[in-house]
């Protein structure tokens, strides 16, 4: 019976997750990092990015965060495939409020970009420095053979999915 349940709720997860994912991509129309692209130690372009918190009867609820990015080459300060990302930072109001570990994916190959799926796998347990009204920023942190590099993204709304 538990088994049951729990394949039910893991689905239905995965379900509202695809339906969450493609609704904020529809309202999103700009990546914010374009706006501190000057600033940034990495050339990457940001496809999309989402943020929610999933209040899903039943369970727990999580926060949550995954990603579309393709990391271009930028005047020789770093070597594309030495490039490893390693960790997200999750701030708000300057403060850190979550430190996430990614499951990230290749996508494709191609000589003049790398393009990388990211996000939690279960989500992590609210914290009550999270205020879910308010956007969140991502500090996208790469290990460049030793060297950290990373690569802010501002002002990322968090959907709440029920």
């Amino acid at each position: 019976m538990k088994l049951n349940l729990l394949v039910l709720i893991v689905i239905t997860g995965i379900i509202f997750h695809a339906c969450a994912t493609s609704k904020v991509q529809k309202e999103k129309k700009e990546a914010p990092a374009e706006k501190v692209r000057a600033e940034q130690e990495l050339n990457i372009e940001v496809l999309k990015i989402n943020t929610w918190i999933n209040f899903m009867p039943g369970t727990e609820p999580r926060f949550n965060i995954s990603g579309e990015i393709k990391i271009k080459p930028k005047d020789n300060e770093y070597k594309l495939t030495d490039l490893l990302f390693t960790e997200i930072k999750i701030k708000q109001n300057g403060s850190t409020v979550y430190f996430v570990k990614p499951t990230v994916r290749e996508e494709g190959e191609n000589k003049n970009y790398r393009k990388l799926l990211f996000s939690t796998i279960k989500g992590l347990s609210l914290t009550p420095d999270l205020k879910p009204d308010k956007t969140v920023d991502a500090e996208l942190i790469f290990d460049n053979d030793g060297d950290e590099l990373s690569y802010f993204v501002k002002g990322i709304k968090i959907e709440k999915v029920y």
